[in-house]
């Protein structure tokens, strides 16, 4: 068998076997760009945050610790105002969050139903929630970052819109929100995109294999269609029936499309696979558990955390709705967050006066310690978005600025980003994360700067080229029907004109066969 007919046979087959995934991408695609997987953004989260009441706040942080029984320091502290009572969460490095009640020092066990229909109604005032159910998991909760949170409560809020929020039992927040638009347009959307049913991606390490070897196939199929179809054309000699590409009907109309397209569909595909990370290719972006201590300068939680937190917040002019512990250069901070996009940083070892953002010369002192074995050779006070620190309105996440950027000369070239609001890292960026950013965002959803910042031209040059790629797996869906259906046994069993099945033989042999 030659090379060219092997070529021609493995893109047949894998086109036959994907052809329907394809256009079921490309279509689904479309659908992601403006229903995005639920999440309860930053924005939509504090909108239905209650103001923390300073004078409830009777217990310390220490001693609430104490109450939580936690066996290990806390990764995170935070605190919120839960069920009208303020609330101080803890994160240990391995399981869940765990709640203490700071007005009584009252460990959170567990909510029941009429309490999580209640912290639906102090999120969304003016309805009446409906309980439905306590789960572990369900469709619209399967994203990692809720582990933390789970069990979960569902509780509908009785609008129009079909709005169910879901409540963490742990720690009695709200952690999630769908309406019906995004139930209904998921199932058009993400979920078939992300082949995301809960049956599959419940079981995590099986529906990574799973994307990754049908993206694998899928990548196979578009290099050897790519190669097939530049053979196939003549671009000086026309074939005898005067045009450059020998097939027919839907056939050519697929040769032409593939031409057109193949390299986007090859890119779009592959890149696809980079998003799965195969094989740990890249890193991890997030600060490892020694760079984080190193940087810090020890423990989140320890004695030297004294002031008086419910004093700070009866002291400080705006409302708060939540307050999270920080250690920065050996101390520790509490970080008042009055919005999304607003907070303040207090000493909580002394009573100072606050301060919007920590000194850059501090800030970068102390990425000094997250590399002891390399040295900084740039740092960029960002005030603006860029190609790697950037945000887009269907991300579901904030980059707030302005950012400091820090730059290593160790063997992986590796930034940093770090918040000056809080003093803390918010990602880790190696040579190659920086590779994967291109492979996957710059070419999956094209996230291109000029073109993100001059929508809709981002939006109309992602729909157009997702058209013709969905129009090039449709012309690859009929003519695999129709191979199939000449192969089935009823179809056998049908009379063929003699001349007519003598020239289908030879178009297949001729290599028409990129289905």
């Amino acid at each position: 068998m030659s090379w060219k007919r092997a070529l021609y046979l493995i893109h047949r087959w894998a086109g036959i076997g994907l052809c329907l995934l394809f256009a079921m991408w490309f279509a689904t695609g479309i659908v992601m760009m403006y229903v995005p997987f639920p999440n309860l953004d930053p924005i939509e989260r504090y909108a239905g945050l209650e103001p923390i009441d300073g004078n409830r706040v009777n217990v310390a942080v220490v001693s609430a610790l104490a109450a939580a029984s936690i066996d290990e320091v806390p990764q995170r502290v935070r605190m919120t105002t839960v069920l009208g009572r303020p609330a101080l969460h803890f994160l240990p490095k391995h399981g869940g969050w765990v709640t203490v009640f700071v007005d009584t020092g009252e460990r959170l066990q567990s909510i029941h139903d009429a309490q999580a229909a209640e912290a639906v109604t102090r999120f969304r005032a003016g309805y009446e929630p409906e309980y439905r159910e306590r789960l572990a998991l369900d469709q619209w909760t399967v994203s990692g970052g809720l582990r933390p949170f789970l069990p979960l409560h569902r509780v509908a809020l009785g609008d129009s819109l079909g709005t169910e929020y879901y409540v963490s039992d742990r720690t009695g927040e709200i952690v999630r929100d769908t309406s019906r638009r995004e139930r209904v347009w998921n199932w058009l959307g993400a979920n078939l995109h992300w082949i995301y049913p809960l049956v599959l991606v419940r079981h995590r390490a099986v529906w990574h294999e799973v994307v990754v070897w049908l993206s694998l196939a899928g990548t196979l199929a578009a290099v050897t269609g790519i190669v097939a179809g530049l053979s196939r054309w003549r671009s000086r000699k026309p074939y005898k029936n005067g045009s450059r590409s020998p097939y027919r009907g839907w056939m050519r109309w697929h040769h032409w499309l593939g031409l057109v397209s193949g390299v986007f569909v090859l890119t779009w595909i592959f890149s696809g696979l980079m998003s799965m990370n195969p094989w740990q290719l890249f890193p991890p972006r997030t600060p490892s558990p020694d760079e984080i201590s190193r940087y810090r300068g020890g423990n989140l939680i320890a004695p030297d955390v004294s002031r008086d937190l419910g004093n700070s917040l009866r002291d400080h002019d705006t409302l708060v709705y939540e307050v999270e512990l920080q250690r920065f250069d050996g101390r520790p901070y509490y970080v008042f967050r009055t919005g999304p996009r607003q907070s303040v940083a207090y000493a909580a070892d002394e009573t100072t006066p606050g301060f919007e953002q920590f000194d850059r010369r501090l800030l970068l002192a102390r990425a000094a310690t997250l590399m002891p074995g390399s040295r900084v050779i740039q740092d960029d006070w960002l005030t603006a978005h860029d190609a790697y620190w950037y945000a887009r309105e269907n991300l579901g996440r904030l980059r707030t600025l302005p950012v400091l950027r820090v730059r290593f000369d160790d063997s992986e070239s590796t930034w940093y980003h770090i918040d000056p609001a809080s003093g803390q890292v918010l990602d880790r960026l190696t040579r190659a994360n920086r590779t994967q950013r291109w492979l996957y965002n710059g070419l999956h959803s094209l996230d291109f700067g000029f073109l993100l910042r001059n929508r809709p031209a981002w939006d109309i040059v992602v729909i157009g080229l997702s058209l013709a790629g969905f129009s090039l797996s449709i012309t690859a869906v009929v003519v695999a029907w129709r191979r199939l259906w000449r192969r089935s046994p009823a179809r056998r069993s049908i009379h063929v004109d003699k001349h007519t099945d003598e020239r289908v033989s030879k178009g297949e042999l001729e290599g028409g066969t990129q289905a």
